[in-house]
């Protein structure tokens, strides 16, 4: 997609979706690499929060996406409070879904017997051994 049909700054956002397309920035928009897969929500949240209360004095900020975020217009500083409200509230989820994911996984591995575990693949693989016929093969 050319670049022509990204939108300018201030434009008619209830009209971008269909200028753009699905994926105007071609998925280039979120680029995880090693050293920044972790998301700390307190480092957000203070980074964010001075906008979002700036935008609340204004008035009450619509959900993001909705017919009434759509509807404020560019200059409306409960736009982009409403969407510095939707990234903190995202970093959120994420670091609770990365802490959730390593609780799952203690949980798993305390859950197993891995001597055990070990044992029976040890078991198995000279079983394979001495019965060479029981290997399977993709036809």
């Amino acid at each position: 997609m050319s670049t022509t049909s990204i939108p300018k700054v201030g434009a008619d956002p209830g009209r971008i979706s269909a200028r753009c397309g699905a994926d105007p920035m071609g998925n280039r928009i979120v680029a995880l690499t090693p050293s920044s897969r972790e998301v700390s929500w307190s480092l957000t949240h203070e980074a964010l929060w001075p906008v979002v209360e700036r935008a609340l004095r204004v008035g009450p900020l619509p959900l993001i996406g909705t017919h009434d975020w759509i509807d404020l217009g560019a200059s409306d500083p409960r736009r982009v409070g409403a969407i510095y409200l939707a990234a903190d509230q995202w970093a959120l989820h994420l670091e609770n879904h990365a802490t959730a994911m390593i609780d799952a996984a203690a949980e798993v591995s305390a859950a197993l017997d891995w001597s055990a575990q070990a044992q029976r693949q040890l078991e198995h693989e000279r079983w394979i051994e001495a019965n060479p016929w029981a290997v399977r093969r993709s036809a």
